[in-house]
C-alpha cells in the first residue's frame, strides 16, 4: 500500500467522523440508540469511502533461485588415447562437488560423444565426437535460463558442424585437455594450376608453402612426374618468414592427363608429414585457335603479326592473300582484317553471316568509304591526309591487365587524319 492510499484513508476516516459527530453529537442530541447509530453510520461511511479509494495491498515474496551451471564432459576415445582420462575424471568430480560452486549454482553434468547423455558414466569409448550438436542440445534444454557451460574436451571433433561457429547467449567456458602448444609444422598450403593446357605450351603453377615454428629451417620444394624431378627450389623459412610463394612453368609435351607430385622435404623430427605432399593433375589437349590474317597488300606488319601471335602455341595464324586465296576462309575461328578495301567484301559477308569475331587494322591504304558501308560498328570521318600518331598509355583501362612498357618512347605510326565514332560503348587502350 503506497503513501497516497494511506493519506486518502486517513482523510476518509476524518470526514466520516466529522459527519457522524455533527449528525449525532452536535447541540447535545441525546437519545437511547445514539451510540449504536453512530457506530453503524461510521462503518457505512468508511465502507463507501473505501470503495471509492479502492486500496490495494501487495504482498511480495522473495525466493532465491540459483542459476544453472552445466558441465559438459567429452567421453570420446581420444581422451583415453592421449592418457588424459584420469585428469578429466578428477577435474569433473572437483567441479561437481565444489562447495562454493554448489552454493552459487545448481550444477548439472552431462557427457557427450556422438550424442549428449545425462549421466557421468565416463568410459571414454565413444568413437565419434560432435561438440557442436552437444552445445546446441544443451542450449535447447536450458533455453531462457541463465546457464553457463563449462566444456571439458580435447577439442577433437570427428564430424558435425565446426564448433567455432557456434553462437549462443549462454557463455561457454572451455577447459582444453591435453597439450595446447601448437607443434611446429611445415606444409604445402595450396596449389593453383589450370586443369588444362595446350600441347607444346608451358602452363603456370603457383604454390603456397606455410611454416609454423620458431626455428629457422632450410628445406627444398620438389615437383616430380613419375620418378623424375622436373622442378626444385631451395626454401628458407623462419618465425619471421613463415610463408613462401613459388611460381614456375612446366612444359606440355604430350597429349593426355599428367599427374605431378609436389612435396616439401620434412625438417628434422617433424611429426606431421602428411601435409608435406600434394598431387595435382593437368590434361594436355591438342587444340589450336585458327586465326585468319586477311590482306590485299604486302607489308612488314603481316610477318610481325604472325610471329608475335604464334609465340603462344595454342594460336595458329593462317595468311589469306585475297589476290591468291588458298585456304577455306570459313574454317577460321577469328579474323584479322589488315587495311580493308573493296576486295574484302566477300570476307565481310562471310564474317557477318557466321557471326564470327574479327579485328580491323587500318592504315594509309584503308578504303574508309567501303569500311563505313560494309559494317555498322564504327564510322570514320577521314580525310586523305596522313598524320603521325604517338601512343599514350591509359591508366584507367580495365578490360585486362596491361603494364606500361614505355609506350611513350615508341616511334609514331602513320595513318590517315580524322576521327572514329563507335556505335556502342568502347574502352580505348
Amino acid at each position: 500500500m503506497n503513501t497516497a492510499t494511506v493519506i486518502y484513508i486517513f482523510i476518509a476516516f476524518l470526514l466520516s467522523f466529522l459527519v457522524v459527530y455533527f449528525q449525532y453529537f452536535w447541540k447535545d442530541k441525546n437519545y437511547t440508540s445514539r451510540n449504536i447509530l453512530t457506530f453503524l453510520r461510521l462503518i457505512t461511511l468508511l465502507s463507501l469511502f473505501a470503495l471509492l479509494i479502492n486500496p490495494q495491498i501487495i504482498r511480495k515474496k522473495y525466493v532465491t533461485v540459483k542459476p544453472e551451471l552445466i558441465i559438459a564432459i567429452d567421453n570420446s576415445e581420444s581422451i583415453q588415447l592421449n592418457k588424459q582420462d584420469s585428469i578429466v575424471r578428477s577435474l569433473s568430480n572437483k567441479l561437481i562437488s565444489d562447495k562454493d560452486l554448489n552454493e552459487q549454482f545448481r550444477i548439472s553434468a552431462f557427457s557427450f560423444g556422438s550424442n549428449l547423455k545425462n549421466n557421468l558414466n565416463l568410459t571414454f569409448d565413444e568413437n565419434k565426437t560432435n561438440i557442436y550438436d552437444a552445445l546446441v542440445e544443451l542450449n535447447s534444454l536450458f533455453k531462457k535460463k541463465t546457464a553457463p557451460v563449462i566444456l571439458i574436451s580435447d577439442g577433437n571433433q570427428t564430424y558435425g558442424n565446426a564448433y567455432k561457429y557456434y553462437r549462443s547467449e549462454q557463455p561457454v567456458f572451455a577447459v582444453i585437455i591435453g597439450d595446447t602448444v601448437q607443434p611446429s609444422d611445415l606444409k604445402i598450403d595450396r596449389i593453383n594450376v589450370n586443369s588444362f593446357s595446350y600441347l607444346n605450351n608451358n602452363f603456370p603453377v603457383e604454390v603456397f608453402i606455410h611454416y609454423t615454428g620458431n626455428e629457422e629451417i632450410n628445406t627444398k620444394f620438389i615437383v616430380r612426374k613419375k620418378n623424375t624431378v622436373i622442378f626444385s627450389k631451395n626454401v628458407l623459412l623462419s618465425n619471421n618468414k613463415n610463408n613462401e610463394h613459388i611460381t614456375f612453368k612446366l612444359p606440355s609435351e604430350k597429349v593426355g592427363k599428367h599427374l605431378y607430385t609436389s612435396s616439401i622435404i620434412p625438417y628434422e623430427n617433424e611429426h606431421n608429414v602428411i601435409n608435406n605432399t600434394k598431387v595435382f593433375a593437368v590434361e594436355v589437349i591438342d587444340e589450336q585457335s585458327k586465326i585468319g590474317l586477311v590482306y590485299d597488300m604486302l607489308h612488314p606488319d603481316i610477318g610481325m603479326l604472325k610471329r608475335s601471335i604464334e609465340t603462344n602455341k595454342q594460336r595458329k595464324v593462317h595468311l589469306i592473300d585475297l589476290k591468291a586465296p588458298q585456304l577455306d576462309q570459313k574454317d577460321m575461328d577469328v579474323y584479322i582484317l589488315y587495311q580493308p578495301n573493296t576486295k574484302f567484301q566477300g570476307v565481310f559477308k562471310e564474317i557477318l553471316e557466321s557471326n564470327k569475331n574479327y579485328f580491323t587494322i587500318t592504315g594509309t591504304q584503308t578504303d574508309w568509304n567501303f569500311l563505313n558501308k560494309i559494317q555498322s560498328d564504327f564510322k570514320g570521318n577521314i580525310v586523305q591526309t596522313s598524320e603521325k600518331y604517338f601512343p599514350v598509355f591509359d591508366t584507367k583501362f580495365s578490360t585486362f591487365y596491361l603494364e606500361d612498357i614505355g609506350f611513350s618512347d615508341f616511334p609514331p605510326l602513320e595513318n590517315l587524319f580524322g576521327n572514329v565514332i563507335f556505335s556502342s560503348s568502347v574502352q580505348t587502350i
